[in-house]
């Protein structure tokens, strides 16, 4: 009885966690408006169409390996399209192929741009995502697309290749007994392969540390969604026929809208995955809380507390390293060490390392609060009973408002204030090991 008992609660505790995901993921998601960015990327995706199947094919054609793929990967595409319309589609795409590559060196230019533009309109979509305010410098982002333009590619071709070979041994003789399990293993690769490019996404193009772990989650989810996608998307296509009667000639407009459109769905969607995780971690430890506002001053004191040891060891600070080591959101961290930054109290270096920037022994707590957006005024006409709150709040603060943050943070009670944010049992490590500064991956 007490085991059954035991079950239920942890059975009812799994499916209360389960809801507040949903829950937190949902609230995000409408926070970023996921469904218009979705909306705006299919514009765009139709724009950049054509430029993108060019530099695709093209760096398919490099490859003999690939040739295959290269003829799957245009018969994949026209298979989205209503049967009566596919053929018409793929003449038109064809011909637009055929002139891309008969263009002239500013045509090529104007190819790339358009394909760059949409890599960009990427990047903003998931800078959104996550909350980004501090683009790449421009040579960084041009290596980031330049990556996505020749790898994404490979990607395919290889995906597109198994897949080939996985259902040819399927539809052999000599495997016709365990055939199902052939197309079971060769949509599982389609899977995998699928993954590894949406983690490579999420995990490359957004300007900010992203755990492997939560890029894993996120390609996975994604990768899954998109084959279920496929899956309801050729049902659909195979057996109602209603789009065609509506829009006659105009059918196959449609029905590829709104794949573009569901397909960057599903991308922003396992985006909204990786970047809520560390998000939801963080809440959970709280409780469910919300204490941006609370920690601001304590957060900002952490912060500094371990960039002056860092300081003082002559070693620098990883954005990574200092994220994991307090229970704070990236969203959180971001925003403090950004008011910090415009502060001039702190600065990045050219490894986009953490450093101080002036020394803590010539700023004072008060100018630290006007920083943050914390300090009190009561000589604003504030009403009796809160000036007296203002009142008493200042003469608590008392010897402290002055004081040098070189010299608070040198305060025994306050460094015991500013260790609460550590999580319980993880040392907080600052100075740079041998390996870090050798470049090793957070």
């Amino acid at each position: 009885m007490t085991e059954g008992k035991a079950l239920a609660s942890r059975l009812s505790a799994v499916w209360k966690r389960s809801g507040g995901f949903a829950s937190f993921l949902g609230r995000r998601c409408l926070r970023d408006n996921l469904t218009g960015l979705a909306a705006s990327l299919s514009y765009t995706s139709l724009l950049a169409l054509v430029p993108m199947l060019a530099i695709a094919l093209s760096v398919l054609a490099a490859f003999p390996a690939f040739d295959q793929a290269r003829e799957r990967l245009r018969g994949a595409i026209f298979d989205i399209l209503p049967a009566d319309q596919a053929a018409a589609a793929a003449a038109q795409i064809q011909s637009f192929l055929d002139n891309a590559t008969n263009m002239t060196a500013a045509g090529v230019i104007g190819l790339a741009v358009t394909a760059l533009l949409l890599l960009s309109a990427i990047n903003g979509a998931l800078n959104t995502v996550w909350r980004i305010t501090q683009q790449r410098p421009l040579a960084s982002r041009f290596l980031v697309y330049w990556a996505l333009l020749t790898m994404g590619p490979l990607l395919i071709g290889a995906s597109l290749t198994v897949s080939s070979y996985a259902f040819a041994l399927a539809q052999s003789a000599t495997v016709q007994v365990i055939g199902s399990d052939f197309v079971a293993f060769s949509r599982l690769i389609s899977i995998l392969l699928a993954a590894v490019g949406f983690v490579l996404v999420y995990f490359i193009v957004p300007n900010r540390t992203v755990a492997l772990r939560d890029a894993l989650v996120g390609g996975f989810a994604a990768a899954v969604a998109l084959e279920g996608l496929k899956a309801l998307f050729g049902l659909y296509i195979a057996n109602f026929s209603s789009y065609a009667l509506i829009y006659g000639a105009l059918a196959a407009i449609p029905i590829f809208l709104l794949w573009m459109y569901a397909f960057w769905v599903i991308v922003l969607l396992g985006a909204e995955i990786t970047a809520m995780l560390p998000e939801w971690r963080v809440t959970a430890r709280r409780d469910g809380g919300s204490e941006r506002a609370a920690t601001r001053l304590v957060l900002a004191l952490a912060i500094l507390c371990r960039l002056g040891e860092a300081h003082r060891d002559g070693s620098t600070v990883r954005h990574g390293r200092l994220l994991r080591s307090l229970p704070v959101t990236p969203a959180e961290l971001d925003e403090c060490l950004s008011r910090l930054r415009r502060a001039h109290l702190i600065q990045r270096s050219d490894s986009d390392r953490l450093l101080l920037a002036r020394d803590l022994a010539k700023v004072d707590l008060d100018s630290l609060l006007e920083v943050l957006g914390l300090r009190l005024r009561a000589s604003v006409a504030w009403p009796e009973a809160s000036r007296r709150v203002i009142e008493a709040m200042d003469g608590a603060l008392g010897r402290y408002r002055s004081a040098s943050l070189a010299s608070l943070l040198d305060d025994p009670d306050l460094m015991e204030s500013t260790a609460r944010l550590r999580p319980a049992g993880k040392a907080a490590p600052v100075r740079l090991d041998a390996e870090e500064e050798a470049g090793a991956a957070d």
